[in-house]
């Protein structure tokens, strides 16, 4: 049963691997049209949890015109989640409203990290730690932390933004193009819900379907999503 896609649901990305050649269960490496078949590993899941009601309220005009700067720039859902931190950065220092405590910075940049977990695997299953904690372990390179953060930014604007049903398609296509999905499940219970296995990711196939509409189990097969975001 599809989910009633809302703001109240956690916006979940995977992040993957290298890509390596998939091997069948010969134990043989699987080929397609003479050429091999490549996988790639899903090594970690992004968790947002959305904004509480009175930060999202505060902060809603300059999100309305992050989503709008995305869009008037030409950028779209495929380039503009990952210049979304950057347009946000450059609206609130446009109007003197990203230094201080109350600014864009601590009272919103700082809260969406903060509200941000990444599940990694370890070897009693998948585990999730705060996204500053993982960027400091390692777990996740600047690049990684930068795209996750310009994707939850962009799904916040968009959620922020839209009415209902345009909201409800954008975030459908936002799904079907990152592999990414709207769970009810805090990152505790979505952690627990991978099990033990590690999703792999076909090259070139297409999805079988959107991962907005089959949130459980987590740990479905992503197919065609050669990295976080698109580049």
């Amino acid at each position: 049963m599809a989910l009633k896609i809302n703001r109240h649901l956690n916006f979940v990305v995977p992040i993957y691997g290298e890509e390596i050649a998939k091997f069948g269960s010969d134990g043989k490496p699987e080929t397609k049209n003479g050429k091999p078949v490549m996988t790639r590993t899903v090594i970690a899941w992004v968790h947002s949890v959305p904004l509480a009601g009175e930060v999202l309220e505060k902060y809603e005009i300059i999100l309305a015109q992050t989503y709008s700067g995305c869009f008037g720039l030409g950028l779209g859902v495929t380039a503009g989640p990952a210049k979304a931190m950057r347009i946000l950065k450059n609206i609130a220092m446009a109007s003197n409203a990203w230094d201080g405590d109350d600014g864009v910075d601590k009272g919103l940049v700082e809260e969406i990290r903060r509200l941000t977990n990444v599940i990694v695997p370890t070897e009693k299953g998948w585990h999730a730690i705060p996204l500053e904690v993982a960027v400091a372990q390692k777990k996740l390179d600047s690049e990684d932390k930068a795209e996750v953060e310009n994707a939850v930014l962009f799904f916040i604007a968009t959620s922020a933004t839209l009415p209902r049903e345009p909201r409800k398609q954008m975030l459908e296509a936002m799904a079907d193009l990152w592999d990414a999905r709207l769970s009810p499940l805090n990152a505790t219970a979505f952690a627990s819900s991978l099990g033990t296995s590690t999703a792999t990711a076909s090259s070139g196939e297409p999805a079988s379907a959107s991962a907005a509409h089959k949130p459980d189990p987590a740990n479905a097969p992503a197919e065609g999503r050669p990295a976080l975001l698109p580049h």
